[in-house]
Formats: C-alpha cells, structure tokens, sequence
C-alpha cells in the first residue's frame, strides 16, 4: 500500500485523536494533527484563490514556530473528529471577542472547504457535520432504515412534556438534546444523563420552558449494546446495564459497577445499522441500543464523535488498530481483516505516558470556566 497523508481535526486533550494518530504513524504513515482553538493565537491561516501568483497554494497554515505548512487538496483522509470553537484571550472586550470568534470559526470551515476534492475520503463530510447530529432526524432515518424506534416528543413546552408522561404511564426518559458537562471553580465536575421524570417533576412550568428536552418512554431491557462503526466495520458490546441500580436508566453512570463484553449483532440489525449510517452520512458513530426481553433491538442514537477505545479496555476488542487501519485505508466498505491487531491502546498509552498536560504541549487545550463535550 502507498503511504497514505491523513489529517485530524480535534483538541490536543483528546486522547483518541492523539493515539490513533500515534497508531497511523507507526504503520508508517504520515498524519497531521489540527487543533481548532489554536486559531487565531497560535495557528495562522490563509487562503488563496483566484491570484495567479499563488496558483497551487490552495491553503496554507502558519504555526506560531513559523513553520509554514502547504495544504492543499493533499490529504486522502481527513477526520474531523472534534470541530471546536476558535479561542481568543479572555481580555478581549466581550463584544469583540464575540465577533472575532464568528470570523474565526467562518476561517476554519473555509479552510476545510478548501481541503475538499475527488480523492479525499471524510470521516465524516464536512458539509454533514451538523445534519447528523439532529436527534429526530437520526430517529426518522433510522425507522427508515429498518430499526425500531421509540416513541418521542422533542419539546419546550410544558404542556406538552405533561401530555407525553401522562400518556407513558406517569413516568418517562428525560434526556437533553445535547450532553453536557461543566466544571466549577473549586474542581467539582457535573454532567447530565438520562434520568426518568415524573408528572411532579414537571414544575415550575416557567423553569421547563427554558431549556428544550427529549422525551420517551421507558422502554423495558434486558441489556444494552453499543455498536462502534468503522465504515462497514461494527464492533458491537454488550452491557449488562440491568445487573446494577446506578446503571439501569443511563448505563455511563454505573458503566464501572456492570459487566461488559463483546456482542454478534443480529445481520438484519447490522444491515440496518449500515443502511442508517449512509443515509446519514456517517462515516463513523458510536450507536446504542436496547436490547428488550423480547430480543428486540431499540435504537437510541448516534454519536459521530462518540469514544470507543473504552471498548478495548473492557473487553480487549481491538478498536485502535480497527480506527487506524480505517482512516488509511478511507473506503466506505471497510471491513477489518487482521487475525492480530498492529498496535494497541496499551501501547499507546506505554508510549506517551498519562499526563495530559504534557501531551497538550505548546496548544491551547483550556477554555476556562464552564467547558461543554460532545456525548461519549
């Protein structure tokens, strides 16, 4: 196989970006690493078109060491594996920094715009990267790809939220359209999960109203499954979510309490599971299931940015040698064949060590205050 150029889009503290970009290189490949806060303090970016005198230097990113890059239309495979806001110092003027933040993010989708032609393969498209995070779209898609769904109301409106626990019973999964977790000045850490509400807690109306939710019923399960996808590739786990209280309405806050272990996803559940990732258009996701007493398969949703190595510290399943091999070999039909992984994520981490603070180097990685991630 010819060396192939990837590059990676993420923040310097994520760590799958940064072991699967150990894992591309030590299989002899080149990979580059962009991280988005560093624009505008650290990262320079200019673009050319349309002047003949830089024909051919479609892009270019100056690093604050002065090292000019040429990009280009030069990469087979770009991951865009966590796309974050530029950062501008705190010492701005709050109505400037506002503004230059916009302009900056507007630099940062042109840069990747730019990157753009026929042999670049996305992880995922560019032009997909919000579309696919829609939890109702997800849902429509998914019904219409052949899997079940559950019954939900997306909605601010109290009287409506009141209408749909009624109609479950009493009871029903509550769960925000987006993760979120925040970290206080003394370092206590929160975040939201899936919890279940009842018509009681449905008050103060004018409280409900502010902040959109997802509602659905409870569905009933035997356990649940986490699919990581790879292309066509579907590593599939099981959760034994129901062997512990802490775990049984949101499987990540007990995920250390339950046993987990590698999962055969049934073929028409995959073939589906496949027909919803291209329709989507995710070239890759982390999809959870239920998996009721009947053995039906209730899908849940998608998270293109979802994290997977967890799943071979688990359950020793082989997913950085899986994600790797993939960005390398940038086809949608990708389908892992190795009888023994190349690297591991025990490797990696003998490699570079756990102090994340090293690993951050020169590169903003703080945003200060209340810091929001993506679901995992």
């Amino acid at each position: 196989m010819k060396q192939k150029r990837i590059l990676i889009v993420s923040h310097p503290r994520d760590l799958h970006a940064r072991a699967t970009a150990f894992a591309v290189r030590k299989k002899g490949h080149i990979c580059e690493e962009f991280f988005c806060a560093d624009l505008p303090t650290r990262t320079s970016i200019t673009l050319h078109e349309g002047n003949e005198a830089t024909t051919g230097r479609t892009a270019t990113v100056l690093r604050r060491s002065n090292e000019e890059i040429e990009r280009g239309n030069r990469f087979d495979t770009i991951w865009l594996r966590r796309v974050d806001d530029a950062w501008l110092p705190d010492s701005m003027h709050l109505g400037d920094r506002e503004v230059a933040t916009r302009h900056c993010t507007r630099l940062l989708w042109d840069f990747l715009a730019s990157l753009d032609g026929p042999s670049v393969y996305w992880v995922s498209h560019y032009q997909r990267h919000v579309t696919h995070t829609h939890k109702v779209y997800q849902l429509r898609e998914a019904r219409r790809a052949g899997l079940a769904v559950p019954r939900t109301t997306v909605t601010n409106d109290p009287a409506e939220m009141r209408a749909f626990v009624e109609a479950c019973g009493g009871v029903a999964a509550y769960k925000l359209l987006e993760r979120a977790s925040w970290e206080t000045a003394d370092g206590r850490r929160f975040a939201t999960y899936t919890s279940s509400i009842s018509t009681a807690d449905l008050q103060p109306e004018d409280t409900l109203r502010l902040c959109p939710a997802i509602l659905q019923p409870l569905v009933e399960k035997a356990f649940e499954v986490r699919v990581a996808c790879f292309g066509d590739h579907l590593v599939a786990l099981q959760i034994d979510s129901q062997s512990d209280d802490r775990a049984r309405i949101d499987w990540r806050m007990g995920q250390w309490f339950v046993d987990m272990k590698p999962y055969s996803l049934p073929h028409a559940v995959a073939e589906s599971t496949r027909r919803f990732l291209r329709s989507t258009g995710m070239a890759t996701a982390s999809v959870d299931f239920i998996v009721t007493p009947q053995g039906e398969h209730v899908f849940l949703e998608a998270n293109p940015q979802g994290q997977f190595l967890w799943l071979e510290e688990r359950a020793s399943l082989p997913l950085l040698d899986i994600a790797s091999d993939y960005l390398i070999a940038g086809d949608p039909e990708f389908c892992y064949d190795r009888e023994a992984p190349a690297v591991s994520w025990s490797e990696y981490l003998a490699h570079s060590g756990d102090d994340i603070d090293a690993l951050t180097g020169d590169h903003v990685a703080e945003r200060g205050g209340l810091r929001i991630f993506a679901d995992d």
